[in-house]
């Protein structure tokens, strides 16, 4: 199994987004539960699945720049 992260800030509340790339939602889950602060209980994650970016020529239109 595959499994990759990114991080970035959330701007509307306390926090961090972190894209993992899985096979499922559960999958996510499992590897979220692995990280030491979420096995001392001390954070607990939103799952949010998401697709691929599509339109990716809109941003290359002449225009876009």
């Amino acid at each position: 199994m595959t499994r990759s992260y990114t991080g970035a800030t959330i701007m509307d509340r306390p926090g961090v987004a972190i894209i993992a790339e899985c096979e499922s939602v559960e999958a996510a889950k499992q590897a979220l539960s692995e990280f030491p602060l979420a096995k001392a209980g001390l954070i607990d994650w939103e799952v949010i699945p998401l697709g691929p970016f599509l339109n990716w020529e809109a941003l290359f239109e002449p225009g876009n720049a």
